[in-house]
Order: C-alpha cells, then sequence, then structure tokens
C-alpha cells in the first residue's frame, strides 16, 4: 500500500516540478504549446546572437533545470520498482527500458540546441523509449488488470508518443504533453485501482 501511495504522491511531484521549472524562466515565458518537456531539462549555455538559448524556434533559458533533470531521475527509478511492482513481482523488461529512459534523460538532456551531437541522439532515443514505450507499457499492465480506462489512455499516449517524436510535423510539445500525462494518470488511476 505504501508503494501505491507513492508512486501517486510523484506522479504528483512530477507535475510540481514542472510547473516550478517553467515558473523560472524570465523571458520570454515558458509556454506549454510550444516548449517541449526537454526544453525544461538544457544546463548548457548556448546563446544566439541575442544572448538567449535557443533551439529551434523556441527560447530555452530554466534557471532550474536541475529540478525536471532530478525529478526525471527519481521517476525513472521509481517507475522501474513502483510501477514493476504494482502488478509483477519483478518489473518488465519493458518497464526496465521505459524506468531507464526516464533516469538517463537526466544526464543526456537537450543541450546543445540546433546541433545533431551523440548527446542529443541519445535524448531522443531515451526520451523515445519514455515517451513511446511509457503508455504502451500501461497499456499492457492495464490489459493484465482489465483495466478499460488505463488501455484507453496507454493508447491515446502511446499514439501521441509517436507523433511527438516526430520532430519534422513542427509541433511537438502539446502531443508529447498528451503523451506524458496520459501515462502519468494513467499510473495514478493504475494504484487507485489497485488500493
Amino acid at each position: 500500500m505504501l508503494l501505491l501511495i507513492s508512486v501517486i504522491l510523484l506522479v504528483i511531484w512530477y507535475l510540481v516540478a514542472e510547473f516550478l521549472t517553467a515558473k523560472a524562466w524570465v523571458s520570454p515565458r515558458y509556454r506549454y504549446y510550444l516548449n517541449t518537456t526537454s526544453d525544461l531539462g538544457v544546463s548548457d549555455r548556448h546563446t544566439d546572437s541575442f544572448g538567449l538559448k535557443c533551439f529551434a524556434d523556441r527560447t530555452i533559458c530554466s534557471p532550474r533545470y536541475w529540478l525536471i533533470n532530478g525529478t526525471f531521475f527519481v521517476l525513472g527509478l521509481a517507475y522501474i520498482f513502483g510501477v514493476g511492482f504494482l502488478v509483477q513481482e519483478t518489473p518488465s523488461v519493458l518497464t526496465v527500458i521505459v524506468g531507464l529512459g526516464m533516469m538517463l534523460l537526466a544526464f543526456f538532456n537537450a543541450n546543445n540546441p540546433g546541433h545533431i551531437t551523440p548527446k542529443m541522439v541519445v535524448h531522443w532515443v531515451v526520451g523515445g523509449c519514455a515517451l513511446i514505450g511509457g503508455p504502451i507499457n500501461t497499456f499492457l499492465i492495464s490489459s493484465a488488470l482489465s483495466f478499460p480506462l488505463g488501455q484507453v489512455l496507454g493508447i491515446i499516449g502511446a499514439v501521441c508518443g509517436v507523433i511527438a517524436s516526430c520532430y519534422w510535423l513542427g509541433f511537438t510539445a502539446i502531443p508529447q504533453r498528451i503523451g506524458i500525462y496520459s501515462m502519468l494518470l494513467s499510473i495514478v488511476l493504475i494504484a487507485i485501482h489497485l488500493l
């Protein structure tokens, strides 16, 4: 029971950490419809000719990058042990991959914006593991529990994760958020269902 409550509290903490990291932006303000969660974790000080950190058409400048990166790491660790043990005696391979993806986002954030570097490639891969694998995993867990709402949220999250992973479409922030939030909501609902 303590594990289930811890999972719920950690999901709530993720939302608080995301808000606090975004709120720390000075100018321009963080925009949830335009800026991605990856923008929150940028720690390098690469700047454009105006002294702003930029990636594509987004200015990225949160001085609290450490907060969201630390949250990614703890959330990934908790995902492996919390979600992994919610319905299984040991975490599945997919649960471990998703959790490791979240944890590695803390170290392989979207630094050096505007340039494709090995670190950026790793960021995209581990981000994809979390963004696409997480909702697929919640769908599978919900299926094992015969929990239809979790299944629906898993499908929505996976579809949005795939769309958000297609950077060339130009609109990644909204589908990314829908994917992340539907996965987090389904985790909470699964935990409540098991209580």
